[in-house]
C-alpha cells in the first residue's frame, strides 16, 4: 500500500467519525418499503386482553356520555347519568331500591392467528323450528350453511360454484347506540352498524354466491341482484340472532333488523361489500355472542363505540377489536376495607338475565335456579342499595375467564386516576324513593383486593386464623403479577380460574361474602325427601378485582416556583387530604434537600378540628427531615370530607431545587381502622445554582488533535502533488 492510500483512508476514517450522519439499519429508514398486510402463514395463537381507559366511554361527536343514556333514562327508568363527562358515572336501578353506580371503560383485543375463526368453516343449526310465526321473521327453510363463520353469510344467492376455495376476507365495522336525532322514537338501546368488507375473488362467490362470468361485470350484477341479496343478509342476520345464537334470555326481546342497505363493488382482483348502514335492536349482543364463542369465550356484555377489524384467511384470522363497555364495574362497600372506603369491583360475567325456556333454550343463566325453580341468591353490598345487608336473586351471570396458552389479561391502572365513588349515606340522592342516599367522595383508583389473590390473605373460622398465599407466579406461563411502575396487572395464560375458584380456601368462615363458602351455599340443593344433590354454581366471576378510591394526601401547591430572590425568605404548602370517612387521627413526616431548605414550623389546618377539639403535634425538625407532625380528636370522633391537614413553612437557603417529600402517612378513623391513602409530594423550583467552573483540558487536547488530523491530511496531500509519476511501461 502506498503511503498516499494511507492518506487517503486516514482521511476518509476521520470523515466518516465526525461528518458522515449514521443510518438507520430499521425498515423506517427506508420508506419506499414496505410491510405486506397480506395472510401469511399461521403462527403461534395469540391474544391480548387489555382494558384500559376507565370511567372514559364518550360519544365520540360530543366527546361526552352518549346522549342514549338519557334517553333510556326518560323511556326505561333503569339508567341514570350521573357524570356525563369525564369520569362518567351512570347509576342503574332494575327495581325499587334496587340501585348500582356504574362506571364505563374500554376493551382492546390484539388477536393473531386464530383458527376459531376462518373462511372454511361454517356455522350450521341442527335444530328445528315453525318458522310461521311472523314476528320475528326467520326463514322458514334454513339453509344448510348459515354462515362463513362470524361476521359473513354464506352463499346469498345459491349460486356458488361447486368446489370453490374459502378465499381470504377483511372486515371492518363500527357500531354504536343511535340518538333521538338520528332515529326518532329510540328507546336508546337501538344501534347502527357500518363498514366494508373485503373480498377476493374465490371469497366472493363464496360469500355471496356469485359466479365466475358475473365477477366480469359486478356492476351489472348487483343491479340485479340488490334485493335478493340484502334480503338474504337480512335472512342470514334474523337467524343468527333468533335462532342460533339466540339473544333473547339477555335482552328479553328478539334481535329485531329494521334497516339494512348495502353497496356491492369490483375494486381490481377484489369485491367490496359495503356495509352502508344496519340498524338494529341487539346487534350489540349478537356480536357479543360472536366474540364469546371464538376469542372471547370468558366475557360477554354490553358494547358501545365499537371497532373492529378482522383478516380472516381459510385457516386462521387476525382480529383487533377496541370497544367501549357499558356497566364495566360498580361501586361497592368491600368487606376487606370496611365500610369507609369506596371500592369498584371487576368481575367476569355474562349477559343472560334469565333462564332457559322451551321457545328460548339457550341461557347460561340455568345454573342460577334451583331444582325447584326458585332462584339462587347473593348477598348485597352496594351504597345506595335498599338491599344492602340482604340476599337477593341473581340477576346477572358470573362467569370465569379462562386463559388459554398465549393469552394475556392485562388491567391498566393509570397513576393519579382521580374519580368519584359512593358511600352510603349523605344528602345526593338518585332514583326512587326506595333508593338510599349516598356521599360522592372523590380519590384516586388504585389496585386492591384480587381474586386469585396476589398476596397472602387470610381466613378465620372458629379455630383459628389461616393464612391463603398466592397459588400462581408471579412471571412467566400461567403467572399473576401486579407492577406498580407501568401500572398493570396481569395475567398470563394457561390459567384456569374455574378449578382455582372452586377448590380455594379464600373465604372460608365468611358465611356472606367469602368466596368458599358460597360455593358451599350455592351448590348443594336439598330435596324435600332429604335427597342432597350436588349443583356447583360460581359465586361471582373470575378473575375478580377490586380497585381502592383511595383519598389523596398531598402537598398543595404541588410546585412552588422561585428564583435566587428567594434565598433567605419563607414560603408555605398546605398538607391537604381529598376525602376522608370518620377521620380521627393523622401523622405525616416530609423530607428535603437540607442545603436548600430549612422547615420553620408546621401548624394545624382546620381540617380535623371542625370535628372538636383536637391535640396537636407540631412535629421535630432535623437536617432535611420534619417528623411526627400528627393531630388527633378525642375517641370515637370522626370527621368526614376534605381539607387540610397542617401548614409547613420552610425558609430558603440557597438557589436550587428541592423535592417536598411525604413520607410515613397514617390516617385512621374512629375505630382505629388505618384509612388507605395515595401520597402526591410536591417541588421547589428556586432557580439555578451557579454553575461550576469548566474544566478545560479536555477543549484544548480536542483542539490539538484536530490541528493534528488537519496537518496529517495536509502533508499527504503535499507529498502526493510532489511526487511525480511513474513513467508507463516500454
Amino acid at each position: 500500500m502506498q503511503r498516499r492510500d494511507v492518506f487517503l483512508l486516514m482521511g476518509l476514517l476521520i470523515l466518516s467519525i465526525f461528518v458522515l450522519p449514521l443510518t438507520p439499519t430499521s425498515s423506517e429508514a427506508f420508506p419506499s418499503s414496505k410491510v405486506s398486510t397480506e395472510p401469511q402463514q399461521a403462527g403461534q395463537r395469540t391474544v391480548e386482553y387489555r382494558w384500559h381507559s376507565w370511567f372514559n366511554v364518550s360519544d365520540p361527536r360530543t366527546g361526552k356520555l352518549g346522549e342514549w343514556w338519557d334517553t333510556r333514562s326518560e323511556v326505561g327508568g333503569e339508567d341514570m347519568p350521573v357524570h356525563r363527562e369525564y369520569p362518567m358515572i351512570v347509576a342503574w336501578e332494575s327495581s325499587p331500591g334496587n340501585m348500582w353506580y356504574y362506571t364505563l371503560g374500554r376493551l382492546k383485543v390484539t388477536g393473531r392467528n386464530l383458527p376459531e375463526i376462518n373462511m372454511t368453516k361454517g356455522n350450521s343449526w341442527n335444530g328445528s323450528w315453525s318458522g310461521t310465526k311472523p314476528w320475528p321473521w326467520i326463514p322458514s327453510t334454513p339453509p344448510k350453511m348459515l354462515g362463513v363463520g362470524e361476521f359473513l353469510p354464506y352463499n346469498l344467492t345459491g349460486h356458488t360454484p361447486s368446489g370453490t376455495p374459502p378465499g381470504n376476507a377483511k372486515v371492518s365495522f363500527y357500531m354504536n347506540y343511535l340518538t333521538e336525532a338520528e332515529w326518532p322514537g329510540t328507546d336508546g338501546w337501538i344501534v347502527s352498524t357500518n363498514g366494508t368488507i373485503e373480498l377476493d375473488l374465490d371469497a366472493a362467490k363464496r360469500v355471496l354466491g356469485i359466479t365466475d362470468t358475473e365477477l366480469a361485470d359486478v356492476a351489472s350484477w348487483w343491479t340485479a341482484n340488490e334485493d335478493a341479496v340484502e334480503r338474504a343478509w337480512y335472512n342470514w342476520l334474523a337467524f343468527e340472532g333468533n335462532k342460533r345464537l339466540d339473544i333473547y334470555n339477555c335482552y328479553a326481546w328478539w334481535y329485531s333488523l329494521s334497516v339494512l342497505d348495502l353497496n356491492v363493488r369490483r375494486v381490481g382482483d377484489k369485491v367490496i361489500v359495503d356495509l352502508l348502514n344496519l340498524i338494529t335492536w341487539g346487534q350489540d349482543c349478537l356480536f357479543a355472542r360472536w366474540f364469546k364463542e371464538t376469542f372471547l369465550p370468558g366475557y360477554e356484555y354490553w358494547y358501545e363505540d365499537l371497532h373492529l377489524n378482522a383478516t380472516i384467511t381459510p385457516t386462521y384470522a387476525n382480529v383487533d377489536l377496541d370497544t367501549g363497555v357499558s356497566y364495566l364495574s360498580y361501586a361497592y362497600a368491600s368487606s376487606w376495607y370496611g365500610w369507609g372506603v369506596a371500592t369498584y369491583m371487576f368481575e367476569t360475567m355474562w349477559l343472560d338475565l334469565a333462564p332457559s325456556t322451551k321457545a328460548h333454550p339457550y341461557s347460561e343463566f340455568n345454573p342460577y335456579m334451583w331444582p325447584n325453580g326458585t332462584a339462587k341468591k347473593y348477598y348485597v353490598s352496594g351504597p345506595g342499595n335498599s338491599l344492602t345487608g340482604q340476599w337477593m336473586a341473581y340477576d346477572y351471570v358470573p362467569s370465569t375467564w379462562n386463559l388459554k396458552q398465549g393469552e394475556t389479561l392485562i388491567f391498566e391502572v393509570p397513576l393519579g386516576l382521580y374519580v368519584p365513588s359512593y358511600l352510603d349515606g349523605g344528602s345526593l340522592h338518585y332514583g326512587s324513593l326506595e333508593a338510599r342516599n349516598v356521599t360522592e367522595v372523590w380519590g384516586y383508583l388504585e389496585l386492591g383486593y384480587t381474586e386469585p389473590n396476589i398476596v397472602t390473605e387470610y381466613f378465620t373460622n372458629e379455630t383459628g386464623k389461616y393464612p391463603v398465599p398466592p397459588v400462581f407466579p408471579t412471571s412467566g406461563a400461567g403467572s399473576i403479577s401486579w407492577n406498580s411502575n407501568t401500572r398493570r396487572l396481569t395475567f398470563i395464560g394457561p390459567i384456569d380460574f374455574y378449578d382455582w375458584s372452586i377448590h380455594t380456601a379464600l373465604g372460608t368462615g365468611d358465611y356472606n361474602e367469602g368466596l368458599a363458602e358460597n360455593w358451599k351455599r350455592l351448590s348443594w340443593y336439598t330435596y324435600p325427601n332429604g335427597t342432597k344433590v350436588y349443583t356447583p354454581t360460581l359465586p361471582w366471576g373470575s378473575p375478580y378485582v377490586e380497585f381502592i378510591v383511595k383519598p389523596g394526601v398531598l402537598v398543595n401547591p404541588a410546585k412552588v416556583v422561585g428564583d435566587e430572590t428567594m434565598v433567605g425568605k419563607t414560603f408555605s404548602v398546605n398538607v391537604n387530604l381529598t376525602y376522608g370517612t370518620n377521620l380521627n387521627n393523622w401523622a405525616f413526616n416530609m423530607s428535603y434537600d437540607p442545603d436548600i431548605l430549612q422547615v420553620v414550623s408546621a401548624t394545624e389546618g382546620n381540617h380535623l378540628k371542625s370535628g372538636g377539639t383536637t391535640t396537636f403535634n407540631n412535629g421535630t425538625i432535623g437536617t432535611g427531615n420534619l417528623t411526627g407532625v400528627s393531630s388527633s380528636l378525642g375517641t370515637g370522633l370522626g370527621v368526614n370530607g376534605s381539607g387540610t391537614l397542617a401548614t409547613v413553612t420552610f425558609e430558603v437557603l440557597k438557589a436550587g431545587n428541592s423535592s417536598l417529600d411525604l413520607t410515613s402517612v397514617k390516617l385512621f378513623d374512629s375505630k382505629d381502622g388505618e384509612i388507605p391513602t395515595v401520597l402526591f409530594s410536591g417541588l421547589y423550583e428556586g432557580g439555578a445554582a451557579p454553575p461550576p467552573p469548566v474544566d478545560y483540558t479536555w477543549y484544548y487536547i480536542a483542539a490539538g488533535v484536530a490541528v493534528a488530523v488537519v496537518v496529517v491530511i495536509g502533508a499527504g496531500v503535499y507529498l502526493m502533488r510532489k511526487r511525480k509519476p511513474k513513467p508507463p511501461p516500454a
